[in-house]
């Protein structure tokens, strides 16, 4: 919906000049543009954030928090994304509100941050926002206008009740528009959400659901009225102007409801129109009433917030000095933080100073206060005069691509090439921590040369850095202004922290902040030791003693093959007490991504019980986090990949899983009949005398001469069936020939059928038909019609049950299949409405596969299970045969879980379990018991459906188990996995080794080496991007999975038994917002010194350690870590940039340590890798790397 103004009417406003449509002013097209570059997604999607997702994070701002949201993206889950959401929605709900005002108003601050983050061009409409809002917000009417817009909002709210769908059915797409216009009359709650005809537990009343939508909407149009007489009375001619509208709008609003809405709430003509054509004509107005309704509403709800907080508007004069004093960062509240003035302008201006002290806050603050500002006019700040930006972008600490083949400086070099895009004066760049993800000396180069670009072309920048060489330069240049965040050292050593902006420089204070988050003091006592004297001198722990190797003896082996087991063990659900410790957000290190490049095509298109995703997630638990091992253990988990890539056994299991996954489902449908017999529970008419009478009395709506066709023949086939059994039982063959007379004159009436109520039996037709009905008085003197024909099958029905309930009970085993193969399938078209059964797509796989699988299993009913069982349990036995024809522990214990399942199968069938029959059908079949998913209320609501799945049981689990093992064993045998000789001397070495994070043909492979007498620490250096990480991680990797299965990445293996493996990522993304980056690294190194110094044997990696501070104390605390590990048991290979921290631990005769580099060659000033390991140190060559990465030239000329 769209309001027009004739801007050329002289008479247009009180003001006496034209005022846009508030669509118009706060219309978010044509912004300047905000970007901001993602420091650590998955390198799949664009690393600029986009508005909405911007909007969707600082909705918060305008929530009774009034910060942005701090939702978790580490450790992503459906339960916490819910939990979240709902949280968020909380934030943001006035007392009374629906669930769905409640999301309208989340809704509301989205538009809201959307334009708060899309600062406006047009000097002249930032006037105009200023302006109108800071009259609402000095008005003593705010309040009440504000509670009469909230009214208004109920014509949104009743149009999204027409938007909703009614009933359960999981599958339900129909909304109340379209149930409405096709002249439904009620929608049913089902007992199985899965199955339309299941049992109806209660009818929802469309008309009902109509009518409660139309108050609210009738609800929202008085208040808008009220709402435009509020603003016709003001006296801020302004405002009256701004909002004169109203009452058009409310007309135009009815005019574009009317022939859509049901006002008068009468049921809609049926047949009269096309349901799709209204919700399509519903969506349409929805949107376009969506801009009109929160622009007006954000208009009265930033006035409000700008009020409450105290903003003041913003100048943006050329003629007077840049600047704003008393600004506060609207990521927080404005009460719990130093309110600071804001720098000198610049061209270049640098935050120095201690880590945690509150650079990266201060950055972001400067940011939100310029953003504000060229967006409302007004900004979280005591005053200011500001410059106009068509551009902001900010740049944060980046992190490696691996799915690009980025390292994180690389990733950082893509970055800056899309914020250096068309820099010119109107831009305005932040960075954070620029180019620290190399040297220092290149580090200082870059960041001078790139500010110097920025500056050239009009630009301006502000960076945060603890680069010592860089802030002895800017000290000197008139073009740069250095500040600090005031901070000093205690009397006792504490960091005291004020918070305060103020100009000139300040060190990084590492020492003393480690100190205060209360470091390990012996690694502090090395840190100190370095500062004073640039160099360590360690102690040497010497006499590791690694676990003995041993086998389980024949005889244990032969005790646990008895036991009936999951393998659960293998696959933890959790983390609990883990061998592996990481510290990292890299997705590559969680269950999903591990094996994501080594199994990603697997079994993709063949299909099955289980998603491909599924198994690698589950080996991905079974590898990351597995617990400490004994030698025994791992011998024995060893044998598992052994004995399943002997013979192919690995390529058996899986098509034999999928055979039987429903196989629990398909025993509880048939166990049903165990004891009544199966061969009665085959009766496709089992109706009580009430039912057939409900059927006789409205017997036209429930039976035509299609349906009865079906009928009779699914009633032919039970009856064939039964005289199989039993021979020529008179009862049973006499009503068998019953059905067949009615159904041959049914079908012969289908054949010249004409209408319901004309009689178009024939004579002879009447004759047969009377006899079977029974030739009294009353029928021999009326002439029968096809109603009476369809009335005499279903009283029929009687008469098959009391034959039914005389039969002798006969299980599923006494079947004899394939004699009733035929009538079986007959009755299960029947049980699928006559519709005969679709194949199954082959590539479905997973929770598809189960849910058409089931789905199938309900529609094709008994007789579909009856036929499918004898197979299934054949499938099964051999599924056990198979599993126990190894020399596995664990193998033979799945498979004794499995077996013992089919005996309690086999006791079901034979109707020898009643309460097992209870349990397996409340496990396995959703559909008998009452569903819990609800749809959405419409007084409170839920957009979350509780989900009632079949439980994972053992059965399942142990299946599911077994694949994922089958899968490992495939991949152990395709990409040529090494069965590693484990020793207890502590050699590690794996010969050409190869990284599990990309394809083995598509990369180098390289030794791994470590010794406790010769090679304890391995330092890997030299240029971005050569190839540090990916070894790092392939390394980390590859001993994990040794520990777990036994086998290793690699073309030969050996290395002792760990207790423990680490892995600490480069800081990118902090857990805490509290935390500065380096105190996030802190709080890691503390928890990994503390795992380290309680283990017996680690296997540690760090990449880029310290890296988070400046170059001076990252040299320290690097070398106090080598210092830590070397006076322990353990193995340390660590990534730096760091030469000076090299240089003094390689130099100066300290045993134990290795540097190593990847093998490259620079010619033309570019470089070229050859990811070959080689030893000796070698530095970054940040400048060729970023010229081959196509950094523009004039940058690298001046580096």
């Amino acid at each position: 919906m769209t309001r027009e103004r004739d801007i050329k009417k002289p008479d247009q406003g009180e003001t006496g000049s034209p005022y846009p449509t508030l669509e118009k002013l706060f219309s978010t097209n044509d912004a300047a543009r905000i970007i901001i570059l993602e420091s650590a997604s998955n390198g799949y999607r664009d690393p600029r954030i986009s508005i909405d997702t911007l909007a969707d994070r600082y909705a918060g701002v305008f929530g009774k928090t009034g910060a942005p949201r701090k939702r978790k993206s580490h450790d992503f889950s459906l339960d916490d994304f819910q939990r979240d959401y709902e949280k968020e929605l909380s934030d943001h709900a006035k007392p009374g509100d629906s669930y769905i005002m409640e999301t309208v108003r989340k809704r509301e601050a989205n538009f809201m941050a959307k334009v708060l983050l899309s600062p406006s061009k047009d000097p002249e409409q930032v006037r105009q926002r200023q302006e109108l809002i800071g009259r609402l917000a000095s008005s003593d009417q705010l309040d009440d206008l504000i509670d009469l817009k909230d009214q208004t909002w109920q014509v949104f709210e009743g149009l999204w009740n027409f938007r909703q769908m009614l009933g359960n059915y999981r599958w339900e797409d129909t909304t109340l528009i379209e149930h409405y216009y096709a002249g439904t009359e009620f929608v049913p709650i089902l007992a199985n959400e899965y199955d339309r005809g299941s049992e109806v537990l209660k009818k929802e009343d469309v008309m009902e659901i109509v009518g409660e939508a139309v108050d609210r909407i009738n609800g929202g149009l008085a208040g808008f009225a009220k709402l435009g007489d509020a603003f016709a009375v003001l006296k801020d001619p302004f405002i009256r102007q701004a909002f004169s509208g109203i009452p058009g709008d409310i007309a135009k609003l009815q005019q574009e409801m009317a022939t859509l809405i049901p006002f008068d709430k009468k049921p809609a003509e049926k047949g009269k129109y096309y349901p799709e054509d209204k919700r399509d004509e519903l969506e349409e107005l929805f949107k376009s009433v969506e801009p009109y309704f929160f622009s007006f509403s954000a208009v009265l709800e930033f006035a409000k917030k700008i009020r409450d907080e105290g903003w003041q508007p913003v100048s943006f004069d050329a003629s007077k000095p840049y600047e704003y004093a008393g600004g506060w960062n609207l990521e927080e509240s404005k009460y719990g933080q130093i309110h600071n003035d804001g720098p000198v302008d610049a061209p270049i201006t640098i935050l120095s100073g201690a880590n945690t002290s509150g650079k990266s806050f201060t950055m972001k603050s400067d940011f939100l206060i310029r953003v504000a500002a060229q967006s409302l006019g007004f900004a979280p700040a005591r005053s200011g005069n500001l410059p106009h930006f068509d551009r902001f972008i900010f740049l944060d600490r980046a992190a490696t691509n691996p799915q690009n083949d980025l390292s994180a400086f690389m990733r950082e070099v893509e970055n800056w090439k899309l914020a250096l895009q068309d820099v010119n004066s109107k831009t305005r760049l932040y960075v954070d921590e620029g180019y620290s993800t190399t040297s220092p000396h290149d580090q200082a180069s870059l960041l001078l040369a790139t500010a110097g670009y920025i500056q050239e072309r009009g630009g301006s920048v502000m960076l945060a850095t603890h680069n010592d060489l860089l802030l002895d330069i800017a000290e000197q240049s008139p073009h740069m202004r250095v500040y600090n965040l005031q901070t000093e050292v205690g009397a006792n050593g504490e960091l005291v922290r004020h918070f305060k902006l103020q100009p000139g420089r300040s060190e990084s204070l590492s020492y003393a902040v480690a100190r205060a988050k209360q470091f390990p003091q012996t690694a502090l006592a090395a840190v100190s030791d370095y500062l004073q004297r640039g160099r360590i001198e360690p102690s040497v722990f010497f006499g590791v003693d690694y676990p003995k190797l041993a086998a389980k003896t024949p005889e244990h082996r032969e005790q646990e093959k008895q036991i009936a087991s999951t393998l659960a063990q293998l696959f933890p659900n959790e983390p609990r007490d883990p061998l592996f410790h990481l510290f990292s957000l890299d997705y590559e290190m969680k269950p999903h991504g591990l094996l994501w490049h080594v199994a990603r095509s697997m079994r993709e298109e063949t299909g099955g019980m289980h998603e491909p995703q599924e198994l690698r997630s589950l080996i991905g638990q079974m590898i990351l986090w597995q617990p400490s091992h004994t030698p025994e253990e791992i011998l024995e988990r060893q044998k598992i990949f052994e004995e399943l890539t002997r013979d192919n056994i690995y390529g058996k299991l899986p098509p034999m899983v999928g055979q039987i996954g429903l196989l629990e489902e398909t025993v509880a449908l048939v166990g049903k009949y165990a004891r009544e017999g199966v061969n009665k529970g085959l009766n496709p008419a089992q109706f009580s005398n009430d039912e057939i009478s409900k059927i006789v009395k409205d017997i036209e709506y429930h039976l035509g001469p299609t349906q009865l066709d079906k009928l009779t023949k699914a009633i032919d086939a039970y009856l064939g069936i039964q005289v199989k059994l039993f021979g020529d039982l008179p009862a049973v063959s006499d009503l068998k020939n019953r059905y067949a007379i009615l159904g041959e004159v049914n079908s012969a009436l289908i054949q010249r059928w004409q209408s319901y109520r004309e009689n178009p039996l024939t004579d002879e037709e009447q004759e047969r038909v009377k006899v079977v009905i029974g030739n009294n008085t009353e029928n021999s003197a009326k002439r029968l019609t096809a109603k009476d024909l369809q009335v005499a099958a279903i009283q029929m029905v009687a008469s098959l049950r009391e034959i039914s309930n005389q039969l002798p009970a006969v299980g599923v085993r006494d079947l004899p299949l394939a004699d009733i193969a035929e009538e079986l399938g007959v009755l299960e078209t029947y049980h699928r409405g006559g519709e005969e059964k679709e194949e199954r797509r082959n590539n479905r796989s997973g929770m598809m596969w189960k849910i058409m699988e089931f789905l199938d299993l309900m529609q094709g009913g008994l007789p579909m299970a009856v036929g499918r069982l004898p197979v299934m349990m054949d499938h099964a036995r051999a599924l056990v045969q198979t599993l126990k024809s190894t020399d596995s522990v664990y193998l033979h214990q799945a498979a004794n879980l499995i077996e013992g399942q089919l005996v309690k199968h086999e006791a079901i069938l034979a109707g020898e379990a009643e309460a097992a029959v209870k349990e397996e059908i409340r496990s396995t079949i959703p559909g008998d018991a009452v569903s819990s998913f609800n749809h959405l209320s419409r007084s409170s609501g839920s957009l979350f459906f509780g989900r009632r799945e079949a439980k994972a049981t053992p059965f399942k689990a142990a299946l599911e188990q077994v694949e994922a093992l089958a899968m490992f064993a495939e991949i152990i045998d395709k990409q040529g996995l090494a069965k590693v000789k484990f020793n207890d001397t502590g050699e590690v070495h794996f010969r050409n080794a190869f990284s599990v994070f990309k394809g083995k043909s598509e990369q180098v492979a390289n030794d791994i080496d470590f010794s406790p007498n010769t090679t304890r620490v391995q330092l890997l250096t030299g240029p971005n991007g050569s190839g540090k990480t990916f070894y790092e991680k392939g390394a980390v990797a590859g001993v994990l999975m040794a520990l777990a299965t036994g086998y290793a990445p690699a073309d030969e293996a050996t290395m002792p038994v760990f207790d423990t493996v680490t892995y600490l990522d480069r800081v990118v993304e902090k857990q805490d917002s509290n935390y500065s980056a380096f105190s996030q690294e802190l709080e890691y190194w503390k928890e990994l010194l503390g795992v380290l110094s309680s283990r017996k044997a680690a296997f540690a990696v760090v990449d880029e350690a310290f890296s988070t501070t400046s170059p001076g104390y990252q040299a320290a605390f690097s070398s106090a870590v080598v210092a830590e590990v070397l006076n322990s048991p353990h193995f340390l290979m660590l990534s730096t940039h760091n030469h000076d921290a090299v240089s003094s631990l390689t130099s100066d005769g300290i045993p134990l340590i290795k540097s190593s580099h990847f093998v490259f060659d620079v010619k033309d000033h570019q470089i070229k890798y050859h990811y070959r390991l080689q030893e000796g140190h070698q530095t970054s060559h940040a400048v060729e790397v970023a010229r081959t990465m196509g950094l523009p030239e004039e940058i690298l000329k001046n580096s």
